[in-house]
């Protein structure tokens, strides 16, 4: 076998400028700005408190909200017995571990990296006060085992903050009721943890999961008139003699839910096109169309209960909703009481699946096994799903969410950060929208007055 290695003859050059590929920005340069950006603050204090607890990790109570924050040294944050006003919603919910994918004709394009492989909790490195996250926000430490096989104290790994989110929870402007015209509406704010991941937990009761890529692409060697043409396929070309691979980055979580106890069952919502005699069979089978029908497409929700342990891919033609609730326990409505997983597709086998809790089923694979044959797991979530009935029973939704990374030339020297993310959000939980006076908090609900309906005012919009 013959050893071909490939060099870039302008690397060995002297004097070569390599500044293309650095992120250090000298003083002075275009790109520094001499007026200070905007900052957050909290002009009566902190609303959140967090407090060690015990064993590991922190407590934290927030408008509501309660629970227990902490990092896994092997998959990074975690969170435990997660109430809202008192009662349970999560028992558990953490991440599992974080998987990049390239692809690529050469041998050093096609790789597969698990993070947890590298222990994403012990491979956290401190935050950047007032660039991570703001100055004024809680900042937390974690003591890890150490490859030494000591104790390692790791400082200010997490932050904790309420985020101005600069928009509004809910807003409306009335124009015609008694109470004249006006505007009400309310801030949305959320009290987020940060590390690699962010975690928002919202006034409506919802929980959002959001991780961001950052930092440097993993790219070949590229030379198109040598024997690397064959990667144009498989990339795009950067510089002079780098392509940068395309890649998959997903996230997999646990989001372990309690809806008012651990009987829970599984639904599916799916919005069907059909006729009205569709929509209607099993309701009322002898049913037609209205008198007014005119043959235009009809969209219906249909309602099942899965027999079984299973999981499922998202498909933008056929748009479901994926529900744990408690046919026990229904709000003034008569619904059932439920938390809803709603997040954007990725490229993954299952974007949600949902399993019974079992305690050996801890994690939803083990990678420092699976490092080499990811095609060929030890753990894996197909094992799992092993025929058992997802109806009152103590349920475990796995979620997985990622981005399809397709190169560009801004993403040198490294990318702009993008995130993906899902929703945990409360499904007729509640009787109304709990956020209602959100605002309440930040003083009265918010009230714009508007023009006397005497006076002409002449708007203009602009697109």
């Amino acid at each position: 076998m013959v050893l071909q290695i490939c060099s870039a003859p302008d690397f060995g050059q002297p004097g070569y400028n390599s500044s293309w590929a650095r992120t250090n920005t000298p003083a002075g340069s275009p790109q520094q700005n001499a007026v200070p950006g905007p900052r957050q603050y909290s002009p009566g204090g902190p609303r959140f408190a967090v407090s060690p607890d015990e064993g590991s990790g922190q407590r934290f109570r927030w408008l509501g909200w309660e629970g227990h924050a902490g990092i896994s040294p092997g998959t990074g944050i975690a969170f435990h017995d997660i109430t809202y006003k008192g009662k349970r919603i999560i028992y558990e919910l953490a991440q599992q571990d974080m998987f990049v994918d390239y692809s690529g004709y050469g041998g050093a394009g096609q790789v597969t990296d698990f993070d947890s492989v590298y222990d994403l909790g012990l491979s956290s490195h401190a935050l950047v006060r007032g660039v991570d996250c703001p100055w004024d926000g809680h900042y937390m430490d974690s003591v890890l085992y150490s490859m030494g096989a000591g104790p390692l104290l790791q400082p200010d790994i997490m932050c904790v903050f309420e985020d101005d989110m600069a928009t509004t929870a809910w807003r409306h402007t009335h124009t015609g009721d008694y109470a004249g015209p006006h505007a009400d509406s309310a801030r949305a704010v959320e009290l987020a943890f940060r590390t690699i991941s962010t975690l928002g937990f919202r006034q409506d009761a919802s929980i959002e999961v959001r991780v961001t890529a950052a930092g440097y692409m993993s790219t070949l060697y590229y030379d198109p008139a040598g024997i690397t043409f064959r990667d144009q396929r498989f990339g795009t070309r950067v510089q002079k003699y780098v392509l940068a691979n395309i890649h998959d980055h997903l996230s997999g979580w646990k989001v372990d839910l309690d809806i008012e106890g651990r009987n829970n069952t599984f639904h599916i919502t799916e919005v069907k096109v059909g006729t009205y005699q569709e929509a209607l069979a099993g309701l009322d089978p002898n049913a037609g169309p209205p008198g007014w029908w005119t043959n235009l497409p009809l969209k219906y929700l249909h309602r099942s209960v899965p027999p079984a342990e299973a999981g499922y891919k998202i498909d933008i033609s056929r748009p479901q909703g994926f529900h744990i609730v408690n046919e026990n326990s229904t709000n003034q409505w008569g619904t059932p009481r439920g938390y809803a997983i709603v997040h954007a597709a990725a490229w993954t086998k299952y974007h949600v699946a949902v399993t019974q809790h079992a305690d050996n089923e801890s994690r939803s694979h083990a990678s420092i096994y699976d490092f080499y044959t990811p095609g060929s797991p030890i753990i894996s979530l197909d094992n799992y799903m092993n025929g058992e009935p997802v109806s009152n029973t103590d349920l475990v939704a796995w979620v997985m969410m990622g981005l399809q990374h397709v190169p560009r030339s801004e993403d040198i020297p490294l990318i702009h950060n993008m995130y993906t993310n899902f929703f945990i959000k409360p499904w007729n939980y509640f009787d109304q929208q709990e956020a209602l006076y959100a605002g309440a908090t930040d003083g009265a609900v918010g009230q714009g007055c508007m023009p006397p309906a005497s006076v002409e005012i002449v708007y203009h919009w602009s697109m």
